[in-house]
């Protein structure tokens, strides 16, 4: 490394330096999050399978199966009703009077 700061001058070292450390760091921290996003989803079909499986060795019935696992599988809009829903039922808890018609 000395002797390419020597060949190249410290001025286009630096500038060098200061390209190069980023565009590492950039892509050291993508791969991470890449691999580490990969990591987990494979851990949580793991620990899915294996709780399927011990549900399946405690003789529960495949339609008793869904009924556990659904509730881990709802996302996005699916998510967003449930959780209307969910405040819809506080509501209508805290303020009864106002679910009521005339």
């Amino acid at each position: 490394m000395h002797d390419l700061s020597l060949a190249l001058g410290q001025e286009w070292t630096a500038i060098l330096l200061a390209i190069a450390i980023p565009v590492i760091s950039g892509a050291v921290i993508a791969v991470t999050a890449i691999v580490s996003t990969h990591w987990r989803k494979l851990r949580q079909a793991e620990l899915e399978a294996s709780l399927k499986h011990e549900m399946l060795d405690r003789g529960m019935s495949a339609e008793e199966i869904a009924l556990v696992m659904q509730p881990s599988r709802l996302r996005g809009s699916k998510l967003r009703e449930v959780a209307q829903e969910f405040e819809r039922v506080i509501q209508a808890v805290k303020n009864p009077a106002a679910g009521r018609c005339g």
